[in-house]
């Protein structure tokens, strides 16, 4: 059966993810079969952008899963298609004191744009900023694919920097609204 799929996904030049002996249980190597060859497929692997990452010598004994038309997947395929929309020459980013990103922040709610805000090396988040009140900024939170992931409220002097028309936020905007 796994050949079967292999053989039919490389003929319909179908994005797949592949899971192997060798990945933690959370990895999956995405991307088009180019070849199959014995007991061996070249796969031409993708980044989450739909950049060529290279391409990658898989024993098909090896496999553990192959999985296909997920939803990541089909985000990706978008994505892919519309690569060229993510590219960026005007992305802005600002590492500042949190009292000088505010009139960021206003600029941002008035705009509608999705930013990431940083508050620390190892803490950001994205999103659209709802409002501005009381020393705290309210978040519409949305994940790197797209989707909405809910709300938060942070303390603005936390606040350390900010990223926006970025290729991530970009990318983040396009799947938002063509992928409801």
């Amino acid at each position: 059966m796994m050949i079967k799929v292999l053989k039919d996904k490389l003929v319909e030049k179908s994005l797949i993810g592949i899971r192997t002996i060798y990945q933690d249980w959370d990895e999956v190597i995405i991307g088009f079969i180019k070849s199959i060859e014995g007991n061996n497929l070249i796969l031409q692997e993708i980044d989450e952008y739909g950049k060529t990452l290279g391409e990658t010598n898989i024993e098909i004994a090896d496999i553990l899963s192959v999985e296909f038309d997920d939803k990541y997947q089909i985000k990706l395929m978008f994505i892919l298609e519309n690569s060229d929309l993510f590219e960026s020459e005007n992305q802005v980013t600002i590492w500042s004191k949190a009292k000088e990103l505010k009139i960021v922040v206003l600029e941002l709610i008035e705009k509608d744009i999705i930013a990431t805000l940083f508050f620390d090396e190892d803490f950001f988040i994205t999103g659209k900023i709802l409002e501005f009140q009381d020393n705290y900024i309210f978040v519409n939170n949305i994940t790197s694919s797209g989707e909405d992931d809910g709300y938060s409220i942070h303390l603005i002097d936390k606040l350390i920097g900010i990223r926006y028309n970025g290729k991530e936020e970009l990318k983040i905007r396009y799947l938002l609204e063509k992928l409801k």
